[in-house]
């Protein structure tokens, strides 16, 4: 399927996420993510339209980073990007404004890295963040407070590249 003004060439992108029956979020390698509606009427499916999300250098609220690793719905209030380098951004749906969750080595509670590699929503809904030095546990939301996962705390790697449960509910 083409639609004008999306890069025909998206073989970068690395994270879909669907919305509904009618919406699908795409996070790309560099093209940032895009909100795609979809004509759901028509024989095959088409898209009706699609806004782009993107880091732009004016200055204005928007994605820090257009590599977009994983992509993960909060319910029908935002969206969770995890960029590689910028961070954890988070799109208002209400608003259309962006927050960031980055690392700062001087103030304790932050993100563990900058580097995003995946997003994970446990059953509490609870955000679990895999990042390139270890994994990260958003525990209070308002204060941007996470608790971090390491080596040192018997994970087998701080590289996450995927988080899954299992039957017993483990992560």
């Amino acid at each position: 399927m083409q639609v004008e003004g999306i890069p025909t060439d998206l073989k970068g992108e690395f994270s879909i996420c669907v919305q509904n029956d009618s919406i699908l979020w795409i996070g790309t390698n560099g093209w940032g993510v895009f909100k795609l509606i979809l004509n759901r009427d028509t024989s095959p499916v088409s898209v009706k339209s699609y806004k782009q999300y993107r880091y732009k250098f004016d200055g204005s609220n928007c994605l820090n980073n257009n590599s977009i690793f994983s992509v993960l719905l909060d319910g029908d209030k935002g969206l969770w990007i995890g960029t590689r380098g910028g961070g954890l951004n988070y799109l208002d749906f209400a608003t259309e404004k962006f927050y960031y969750y980055r690392h700062s080595p001087m103030e304790k509670g932050t993100i563990s890295n900058d580097d995003i590699l995946c997003l994970y929503k446990d059953v509490d809904n609870s955000l679990w963040v895999g990042t390139s030095n270890g994994l990260n546990h958003l525990v209070d939301r308002k204060d941007s407070l996470f608790q971090w996962y390491t080596e040192k705390d018997g994970i087998p790697n701080n590289t996450i590249h995927g988080i899954l449960r299992d039957e017993i509910g483990n992560l």
